[in-house]
C-alpha cells in the first residue's frame, strides 16, 4: 500500500511510517540496554520524520523515556528532534512567509471527506469545523501531555507503541481535515 501511494500519488507518508517505526525500535532497544546511544537514535529518526512532515512531532512525549539520562544526551536528543525541522523551516519561511504560513503551518487536507470532518459535512454542520479544530488541537495537546506524564512514571516498549499508534491514529480519524492516505502513519504500528 505505501509503495502504491508513493508511485501513483507521489505520497511519501511511507517514509514517515518508517521513521516512526525506527524511532520506536530504538526506544525498545533503549528499554533493554539503557544505552543513551539507542535513545539518541530514536530522537534522530523522530527528527527525520518531523523534517518530512511535522506530524511525528506529536510523538515527542515518547522521549520522556530518557528522563534518567544525563543532561548532555538529553540536550543532544532534543537538538536531534527539533533542529533539523527548525533549520529547514527557517529557510523556506524567509523565502515565502505568507505561503509557508498558509500551506505549511495551516496545512490541512481537504476537510469533509474523512474522519470527524467528513461526518460534520454529512450532517450539514461544516460550519462547526473551525471551532472543532480548536477543540481537537487542545485535546491532542492534552493527550500528548498525559502520554508524557504516563511515560515519565512508568514505560515499556508496548506502552510506547500503543501511545504512538493512538496519537497518530487520532490525527486523521479525529482531526480537522486529513485524508485516508494518512492511515500510512500508524498502519505499520
Amino acid at each position: 500500500v505505501p509503495l502504491l501511494l508513493v508511485c501513483q500519488h507521489g505520497n511519501f507518508d511511507g517514509l514517515i511510517a518508517f521513521c516512526v517505526l525506527a524511532a520506536l525500535w530504538f526506544l525498545a532497544r533503549f528499554y533493554d540496554s539503557r544505552d543513551a546511544v539507542d535513545w539518541l537514535w530514536a530522537d534522530a529518526f523522530l527528527g527525520v520524520g518531523v523534517v518530512l512532515k511535522t506530524i511525528p512531532l506529536v510523538l515527542a512525549p515518547l522521549l520522556a523515556t530518557g528522563r534518567r539520562l544525563r543532561s548532555l544526551p538529553i540536550l543532544l536528543g532534543l537538538t536531534l528532534v527539533l533542529a533539523p525541522a527548525a533549520y529547514g523551516f527557517s529557510v523556506i519561511y524567509t523565502l515565502a512567509p505568507r505561503s509557508v504560513t498558509a500551506n505549511v503551518i495551516g496545512y490541512r487536507s481537504i476537510p469533509g471527506w474523512f474522519g470527524v470532518s467528513g461526518l460534520l459535512g454529512l450532517v450539514g454542520r461544516a460550519q462547526w469545523l473551525r471551532p472543532y479544530t480548536a477543540v481537537f488541537l487542545g485535546c491532542l495537546a492534552a493527550g500528548s501531555l498525559m502520554t508524557a506524564v504516563r511515560l515519565w512514571r512508568h514505560w515499556s516498549p508496548t506502552l510506547c507503541l500503543l501511545a504512538a499508534a493512538m496519537l497518530l491514529a487520532a490525527i486523521p480519524a479525529l482531526g480537522p481535515g486529513y485524508g485516508s492516505q494518512y492511515i500510512g502513519w500508524f498502519w505499520p504500528l
